[in-house]
């Protein structure tokens, strides 16, 4: 909007004075905040008095005064700044700027009483019910990498280990026993029941052996048949963790020495 008279100017709704224009969507609240616009005056002038004049749902019309933002030398325009109260999802308002000085008014009253400018204040869109998105459910976490035993033997997940081959599936009391046993060593598993207990050293077992020969791949072959043969499982005192489980093995197969 931009208002000439008598050597005077006035805009605003422009990239250096911008303002509310068209739809205005509310907070979640309901409401709108900070809806303001800056009014520039041309030229500038020590005693402008400016103001934006509104109504909302073409109620009584009320003078807003607007406040000196910044004053560019150069263009000899002046900018002020008029921020309305909080407004309600669904207001209506029109509204203008005008400014007085003690000679004249920019725009003259007749053009002022016209409000012509206006924006809607308009509510936060809903989602559908019908557009949410599926909900998913969280996959499963693999039953080998939950059930990854300490370094000490223990199991540290709520469910036994995937069967392997050579060692076998777990019973359903035994996935129910082993939950309840999640934060103990092997050695109590065993103590408390032997037959879950020799399932976890098992499968601990089989994977002990299978980082080991990973580990050691490139190796000669006469070392990788003696790693091949040494049984992995966790047993109390003599193979709680790899290293005692390969010098148990290889005192076993008197095969130390040689490798």
């Amino acid at each position: 909007m931009h208002f000439e008279l008598k050597g005077t100017s006035l805009w605003f709704g422009t990239p250096d004075a911008p303002a509310v224009q068209g739809k205005m969507t509310a907070a979640g609240n309901g409401r709108l905040t900070g809806a303001s616009v800056t009014i520039a005056v041309n030229p500038t002038r020590a005693r402008y008095a400016v103001e934006r004049r509104y109504r909302v749902y073409g109620g009584a019309v009320i003078h807003l005064r607007a406040v000196l933002a910044r004053t560019d030398a150069r263009s000899s325009t002046q900018y002020f700044v008029a921020t309305l109260p909080a407004l309600n999802a669904g207001s209506q308002i029109d509204y203008t700027a005008v400014a007085k000085w003690p000679q004249g008014q920019i725009p003259a009253q007749a053009e002022a009483a016209d409000l012509s400018s206006s924006f809607q204040v308009v509510a936060e869109a809903k989602t559908p019910a019908g557009d949410t998105a599926p909900e998913t459910k969280p996959s499963k976490p693999d039953a080998a990498a939950s059930s990854h035993p300490s370094a000490k033997g223990g199991v540290t997940g709520n469910t036994p280990p995937a069967a392997t081959s050579g060692g076998g599936g777990a019973s359903k009391a035994q996935v129910l026993s082993l939950a309840g046993m999640a934060s103990q060593t092997v050695a109590e598993i065993v103590k408390a029941n032997s037959a879950s207990g020799d399932y976890v050293a098992a499968k601990i077992g089989a994977r002990r052996k299978t980082d080991v020969l990973r580990c050691m791949k490139g190796s000669a072959k006469g070392v990788l048949d003696v790693l091949e043969k040494i049984d992995y499982a966790p047993r109390p005192h003599d193979a709680e963790t790899i290293g005692q489980a390969v010098e148990a093995g290889l005192t076993a197969q008197k095969a130390a020495a040689a490798i």
